[in-house]
């Protein structure tokens, strides 16, 4: 049953169920857009698990990007606490996290290894390593009842990656020969053809771009779980004469993180503190920095509006987004892009130049996969669903024989011994919104924030002897984000005279009332305005 990651990037979430016993692959979050109102996570819904009575014997992680692990921390506990497995810097990606929810189960947190099988209920799970655009990835080869399944986690086939953690080809060629019942693979590249490029080869493009700048401060805004990306730019500052300073909490977190476990290699001495950066030329100063999304409170983003503390943006320096856009972060982007282009500073992007590689499989390596596994079953994972579309055709094309069809969130999927389908029955499935304090945020509370904001709010406040209803103050109207040209005063005479209705009544229905009046500003505003804003009433019986 997937629960999150059909038919939408992020949000991975992915349930194996065999009689009541279930693994759970992955557990992410993903991230709003300007729709959602004071929303800061989205989160899979986790009903399913209740209502089915379901016991999760585990929980596997493929690898530490937040889409995979930054649920955990939040709903974890709500599924039953069951074991957490990961590998090693997975794991070191997932304490800060569920720490910061108030929960890390040191004893349920398992380490596990490429190669090395482990038992969690009826499932035997062996990880398989995997190239990503960070360490420590895997997919998973899973012994069931019904057979092997196969999930790839995300992935692209990289030959020479920065790190040596090689592509296990050889494992996922021994598992089609042995016989694959399931394969679940990565559809987020699907629609790019040919072969993705390395990281090594972007490392060349990104040498002689940074040592072609002569003047100002270089500022890298990347994405700061890219490990790789970071030991790339390491190297190269330090080739150029340029000292590092890293700008953000998650860069720096990561950065800490990744060198304690020995994946970054450096001059720790050169990295420049906030103390040291007005004492440096700038011409030998580079930054890497968050805010490839132009989040609100990244570092850049700060830079761009003169509000951050230690890095101001002069004229003549070069900004550097090794990124790509995600899809609904255009505008935010180039608005950014704007202003740090009006501070003077030279803007690169892909656009522009090759500064970023993915980290997802394109066709050609998908068809790769589906060579060396040749499952007899094959469903398309982690992608919109017009991604999903495109693998399953993928898919037809290059091995016809194996039966495959799209599903999305909700759905069940069966797999037994001489079927597999996708079931007419669906299961609970959809999104928790959390607020920045990590709050749950109702979904009639967003819709209530969306009309606010587009059509704006109306108060009603009305002071009344409880006893005979007589008026105590003045009716008062009060509005926010509407236009200038209404008619309060005849707003107001009609609510008077509507209130004066119930004068001398001691027995009134309040509720009532207060829906009254919100209909007759409601039904004024439409008439003479064409508003329809939220109105909200308030007697107060004293």
């Amino acid at each position: 049953m997937p629960l999150g990651g059909l038919s939408e990037i992020g949000m991975n979430m992915m349930a194996l169920v065999h009689r009541g016993r279930c693994m759970v692959i992955d557990c992410g979050v993903s991230f709003p857009d300007a729709y959602l109102p004071g929303v800061d996570l989205i989160m899979p819904k986790i009903d399913f698990f209740h209502e089915y009575d379901i016991d999760v014997d585990a929980l596997v992680l493929t690898h530490s990007h937040e889409d995979h692990l930054g649920a955990v921390g939040y709903l974890h506990h709500k599924i039953g606490s069951p074991p957490i497995y990961g590998t090693d810097f997975t794991l070191a990606m997932l304490e800060p996290r569920m720490k910061e929810a108030g929960k890390y189960p040191e004893k349920k947190i398992n380490k596990i290894t490429p190669g090395k099988k482990f038992k969690a209920g009826v499932f035997e799970i062996e990880p398989l390593r995997v190239t990503h655009s960070l360490v420590d990835c895997v997919g998973l080869a899973i012994q069931t009842p019904q057979g092997m399944l196969v999930h790839t986690g995300d992935f692209k086939i990289d030959h020479d990656p920065i790190d040596n953690w090689q592509f296990d080809e050889q494992r996922f060629r021994e598992l089609g020969d042995q016989g694959v019942r399931l394969l679940m693979s990565d559809s987020t590249n699907v629609e790019s053809p040919g072969w993705s490029l390395s990281e090594k080869a972007l490392s060349e493009s990104l040498e002689q771009l940074i040592g072609s700048v002569k003047t100002g401060k270089i500022i890298v805004s990347l994405f700061s779980s890219n490990i790789h990306r970071i030991q790339i730019l390491m190297d190269i500052a330090a080739k150029v004469g340029r000292r590092l300073m890293l700008c953000g909490r998650s860069v720096l977190s990561n950065v800490d993180l990744a060198r304690q476990h020995g994946h970054l290699s450096y001059d720790w001495s050169q990295l420049i503190t906030s103390r040291e950066i007005d004492d440096i030329p700038s011409n030998k100063i580079m930054v890497l920095s968050t805010g490839t999304q132009a989040e609100a409170r990244s570092a850049l983003s700060k830079m761009s509006h003169g509000t951050h503390p230690d890095v101001d943006i002069d004229e003549g320096d070069t900004i550097i987004f090794s990124s790509r856009h995600i899809p609904g972060n255009e505008k935010r982007i180039s608005l950014l892009m704007n202003n740090l282009h009006r501070l003077g500073a030279k803007v690169i992007d892909f656009r522009d130049a090759f500064v970023h590689v993915s980290g997802h499989a394109r066709q050609d390596e998908l068809k790769t996969i589906f060579e060396w596994v040749r499952p007899q079953n094959f469903l398309p994972v982690h992608g919109e669903y017009r991604m999903l579309c495109k693998h399953y055709e993928l898919a037809k094309n290059t091995i016809p024989n194996t039966k495959t069809f799209v599903a999305e969130n909700g759905d069940v999927v069966e797999l037994s011994d001489k079927v597999f389908r996708k079931l007419a029955e669906r299961v609970t499935a959809g999104k928790l919104f959390l607020d920045e304090a990590r709050n749950l945020v109702p979904e009639e509370t967003i819709k209530f924030r969306r009309k606010m904001g587009s059509q704006g709010i109306v108060l009603v406040s009305a002071v009344v002897r409880r006893k005979d209803f007589k008026p105590l103050m003045r009716l008062e109207l009060e509005s926010l984000g509407l236009p200038g040209e209404i008619d309060w005063i005849e707003l107001e005479q009609s609510l008077e005279e509507l209130l004066s209705e119930y004068r001398g009544d001691s027995d009134v229905d309040f509720e009532s009332l207060e829906e009254e009046i919100s209909l007759q500003v409601k039904r004024y505003l439409r008439r003479e305005n064409g508003l329809k804003p939220v109105v909200i009433p308030h007697i107060y019986a004293v």
